[in-house]
């Protein structure tokens, strides 16, 4: 892959589905349209996509009606499907909710990620890719930079304090943890008055496919403050440790993930 591909849900369903991942493209429509699609509409929905890749000369089909899909959907299906490692931004609000993913594959780094809700776009990408795109993907250029942030927390704690309504109650709380007092005000503001989440995971894979996640962080974001919180295990807890909330933290964290 040299360049950029744009697949609607449809046509990267139909490529998984003839690649022998029919779970994949049924988790894929159900995912983006729901339970209601009737067998009709998914039809439907599933042959218009087979002319488009034709069309786009990315698919084939036989004189004995067998299907070849080109060597560069078979990339975007190993991909897919057979990445050894991922990177995945995620960022969630009320009214926002998206991922970024970067998958290593044996052929190179890969960005994923979906426009619109319905149009997938894969990139093979540098590695120096992710830690540039992730102020961006986080928009941290809307939010005050706070150097001085540090302390720690037990993921309990945090937990704890997200909870409670008053932000005077999660001071107490955070002053009882370690966290400074310079900023466990700025914080327990923030905690209460929570705009969005979002978080870095490093996912590997099991022999089954199934994916683990042992390291990442953790993103809290306030009206106008960020937070980073970078997790270590503890006995029956994890304790966050929290980072300087500035761009350059935050991408300091992700490059200590492993890049």
């Amino acid at each position: 892959m040299s360049s950029t591909i744009r697949l609607s849900t449809e046509e990267l369903a139909l490529v998984l589905s003839v690649s022998g991942f029919q779970q994949h493209a049924h988790n894929l429509i159900v995912s983006t349209f729901g339970q209601g699609m009737s067998q009709d509409e998914a039809q439907g929905r599933m042959i218009a996509a087979g002319h488009s890749l034709i069309s786009s000369q990315l698919l084939s089909i036989d004189s004995d009606n067998t299907i070849a899909i080109s060597p560069l959907l078979q990339e975007v299906v190993e991909v897919l499907t057979s990445a050894q490692r991922t990177i995945r931004f995620s960022y969630q609000s009320i009214s926002d909710q998206r991922t970024l993913a970067y998958h290593f594959a044996p052929r190179g780094i890969y960005e994923y990620w979906i426009e619109g809700g319905i149009t997938h776009v894969i990139s093979l990408v540098p590695k120096d890719a992710i830690l540039e795109s992730a102020p961006v993907f986080f928009e941290l250029s809307r939010y005050v930079e706070i150097p001085e942030a540090s302390g720690t927390i037990l993921n309990s704690l945090l937990k704890q304090a997200r909870s409670l309504p008053d932000t005077k109650q999660v001071e107490v709380l955070l002053n009882k943890a370690q966290i400074p007092h310079a900023i466990s005000k700025q914080l327990s503001e923030d905690i209460v008055k929570i705009v969005a989440v979002g978080d870095v995971l490093d996912i590997y894979y099991q022999q089954d496919g199934s994916p683990v996640s042992e390291q990442g962080l953790l993103l809290l974001f306030g009206h106008e403050r960020f937070w980073i919180f970078q997790p270590t295990k503890v006995e029956n807890d994890a304790l966050f440790t929290i980072l300087p909330s500035t761009t350059a933290s935050l991408q300091k964290g992700i490059q200590q993930l492993g890049l």
